[in-house]
């Protein structure tokens, strides 16, 4: 193991920073199923202990690596998966009357085929995990999330009702898939996106309970709005009735390559969009879109920043008014999005 190490002039050990202290590492190596990569990584509280575990998607399968002490991560246990350079989670918590505990599920998706949906287990925490169920109506997706939830606790939101969406599946098109979470260890299809939507790569979504409701479909009012990163434009769907669904507006922009992923403000007034290709077959700098949504039916780019060389900005999550982006090969980067244009 790296000994944790303050960020001093520039380096916290031997990995470059700014403002970042080093905490520790596990080397692919340490893993116990030895894999040759790693690519997605949620993040997880128990809130029967507040415990704090990463679940990182691996080139073979899904680890859980508890983070409550963050000098001194330790590997719960893999569930094993086909081999895939991509391997994405997302997770949602639930109460559990019955056993009177919250209980949670990592839904866990992968381009290998015949995969399915696995839907794993985080009951047993902080003793182990366990495969609950594999969803075999798909053969592979490119990536899952859940609606409606409060991000720090992977709960639904008051008042709310969560939600399973699949990215990029082998059905059809690869356009967004719904499911419900009412049975959460065994996700129920309620649809697809209506026939000639577009494949969808990447998604997040709006809770719409102020005065842009009258903008959705019938006024509806919450208003439940998907959004749709298609590697073209950024759809917004208003998927409140999950049996008609509408598609509100479609936007591109300047200069759109791949339009990848994008996360909201917590308004939510702006979404903020990476493009992943933008850099790597144009030739240009690093930009990062900011998408002013105060209009459902007319979103327009109002700004973006351009960073300082060409390396690809891939997924941004915010907190506050921060906003965390992981790159290629310039590592993370953390901006101060409280002006989002």
């Amino acid at each position: 193991a790296i000994a944790a190490e303050n960020c001093v002039q520039g380096f916290a050990g031997q990995f470059p920073c700014r403002n970042v202290d080093f905490q520790a590492q596990i080397a692919l190596n340490q893993f116990t199923s030895q894999p040759v990569s790693a690519a997605n990584v949620w993040g997880f509280v128990d809130l029967n202990d507040n415990r704090e575990y990463a679940v990182v998607g691996l080139s073979n399968g899904t680890a859980v690596v508890e983070v409550t002490d963050p000098d001194n991560p330790r590997q719960v246990g893999t569930v094993s998966g086909n081999g895939s350079s991509w391997r994405e989670i997302k997770i949602y918590q639930e109460f559990h009357a019955p056993t009177n505990r919250f209980r949670a599920f990592a839904y866990v998706t992968t381009e290998a085929p015949n995969s399915g949906l696995q839907v794993i287990a985080l009951s047993g925490l902080p003793g182990s995990v366990s495969l609950a169920n594999t969803i075999n109506d798909t053969g592979s997706q490119h990536t899952a999330y859940v609606s409606n939830i409060d991000y720090s606790t992977n709960m639904a939101l008051p008042g709310a009702t969560a939600f399973l969406y699949l990215a990029g599946s082998d059905i059809g098109t690869g356009s967004w898939r719904v499911y419900s979470l009412a049975d959460a260890a065994q996700p129920q299809f309620i649809r697809q996106a209506p026939a000639g939507t577009e494949y969808v790569h990447d998604a997040t979504s709006l809770l719409i309970t102020d005065a842009r409701t009258t903008q959705c479909a019938l006024a509806h009012n919450p208003c439940e709005i998907y959004v749709d990163f298609n590697e073209n434009s950024v759809d917004l769907w208003d998927v409140t009735d999950k049996a008609a669904p509408v598609r509100l507006s479609s936007t591109t922009y300047s200069d759109a390559s791949y339009t990848h992923s994008g996360w909201p403000t917590a308004d939510p007034r702006h979404i903020f969009v990476p493009d992943e290709t933008e850099e790597i077959f144009r030739g240009l700098l690093t930009q990062i879109y900011t998408m002013n949504v105060d209009d459902l039916r007319n979103p327009f780019i109002v700004g973006s920043w351009q960073g300082p060389d060409t390396t690809t900005d891939h997924n941004g999550y915010t907190k506050g008014g921060l906003l965390y982006v992981s790159h290629y090969r310039r590592g993370l980067v953390i901006f101060d999005a409280s002006v989002p244009a």
